[in-house]
């Protein structure tokens, strides 16, 4: 992170939001990769302690419950930090109706999952339990909407040292717990806490960086126009979630909870990497919100860069990831978890399609194609649960792995092979794929009017 911010501040004046872009991703870095070093540590030490049982029925759980996160948060986050973006003075109306929303959406997303998950597994009375305990910590990100504000505004230094702090503290409680060789329902507790002292540190930090909550305020009329706007991005992800993590769920209900963990202890690794993807998708996106604005041809250009460095970064990982994979199950994790291995060595294909569909979910965003990405998660989801029926009772927890590559595959590139307002997309994302190195070089890269 200190290298990225000298870098920033060493950038010519000609290019401020350049270097506020970096010195933004280098704060995202670095929460990133703070988090993933300390929590893979955590991680590790909880899955070598619960063993591949207990921790199968940990992470259906969580699988189950995090199903519905998009539900809880109404897809609000980016249209919310575009609105922001575009109208500054509105935040307190914007800030105050998107808590409001989330904080039903929350509510009402927990009910659901305590309906759902007594009817599937009215016969376990733990699973039900810890479910709902990580369904309860989805009430607590309506707070999120601080992060939104200071996305919008490029500035990630205050949310990542709010949600760091409370990351640390739960990362604590979490290593005393398996030495003091606490319960499961323990360890889950802890895990859901986060949220609530995630929300705490977020309150705190916007108002150290000088805003009020209490100014946050009910825009009924701005309520129904968020939501009619969202609504199909409440679908799509909603759909996303479940091929994301509804072959654990599936893996427990037709296999049993062992498989449940040793295929969650080998996503966990491949799905750490998400982060990249995701801190430049946001780091760059109000800015190329600009560019779309004012000159949609240098926005094309700075688009294809963005692809191509999506494409280096996933396909060089998932090469490194493929041969080290079975080794690295045992070191890690130990022996128990061998058959991890294979597991991780497929699905961290699926990170390919991971980067380009984060970097091609701007262009839907940029032209309000909501709809589209829900019947593009629709398809994912579709591929997803079908495939899954015919290859996990044959091909186990693999078989499950493989087919997270195709309906991810689907849902984030050839499905934007089918519509001709995405088809440039596909497009772009197969050059990105195939010629990764023609980089398109700009002597400017301040928008138009930009500061």
């Amino acid at each position: 992170m200190n290298a990225l911010a000298a870098a920033a501040t060493a950038l010519p004046a000609r290019r401020p939001v350049l270097a506020k872009v970096i010195r933004n991703f280098g704060w995202q870095s670095f929460d990133k990769l703070f988090r993933m070093g300390v929590g893979v540590f955590v991680s590790v030490l909880i899955t070598r302690y619960l063993g591949p049982d207990r921790f199968g029925v940990f992470s259906y759980a969580l699988a189950f419950a995090g199903m519905f996160t998009t539900v809880a948060g109404l897809g609000l986050d980016r249209i919310v930090i575009r609105e922001i973006s575009k109208d500054t003075s509105r935040k307190e109306a914007i800030l105050g109706t998107a808590f409001w929303m989330k904080l039903a959406g929350g509510v009402g997303t927990f009910l659901v999952i305590l309906a759902a998950i007594g009817a599937l597994k009215s016969h376990d009375t733990l699973v039900i339990v810890l479910t709902a305990v990580f369904g309860a910590a989805l009430i607590f990100n309506s707070l999120d909407v601080v992060d939104f504000w200071f996305q919008a505004q490029i500035r990630s230094k205050y949310p990542v040292l709010a949600r760091n702090s409370a990351f640390i503290l739960v990362s604590v409680i979490k290593v005393g717990l398996v030495f003091a060789s606490a319960s499961l329902l323990s360890l889950t507790l802890a895990t859901a806490a986060e949220s609530v002292f995630a929300a705490a540190a977020l309150a705190l930090a916007y108002r150290w960086a000088g805003n009020s909550l209490r100014a946050w305020k009910l825009d009924r009329g701005l309520a129904r126009t968020l939501l009619a706007e969202s609504w199909p991005l409440i679908i799509s992800g909603f759909a996303i979630l479940i091929y994301m993590r509804i072959d654990q769920v599936m893996l427990g209900s037709l296999l049993d909870d062992r498989a449940v963990g040793l295929y969650a202890a080998a996503v966990k690794f491949s799905e750490i990497w998400y982060f990249i993807p995701l801190g430049i998708s946001s780091s760059v996106f109000p800015v190329l919100v600009d560019y779309f604005k004012g000159n949609p041809a240098v926005f094309f250009r700075k688009y294809q860069n963005i692809f191509n460095v999506m494409a280096i970064l996933s396909v060089g990982l998932a090469v490194v990831m493929t041969f080290i994979s079975s080794r690295l199950a045992v070191l890690i994790y130990g022996p128990e978890f061998r058959d991890s291995g294979p597991v991780l060595a497929i699905h961290i294909w699926a990170g390919v399609f991971v980067f380009l569909g984060v970097a091609a979910s701007i262009w839907t965003m940029v032209n309000g194609y909501q709809k589209f990405a829900l019947w593009a998660a629709l398809a994912g989801a579709a591929a997803k649960i079908s495939l899954n029926l015919l290859v996990i009772p044959a091909y186990g927890i693999v078989g499950a792995a493989a087919t997270m590559v195709i309906s991810q595959a689907v849902a984030s590139y050839f499905v934007y092979a089918a519509s001709a307002k995405t088809r440039k997309i596909f497009i772009m994302m197969t050059r990105a794929l195939f010629m990764p190195w023609r980089f398109n070089r700009e002597k400017r890269t301040d928008p138009p009017g930009g500061s």
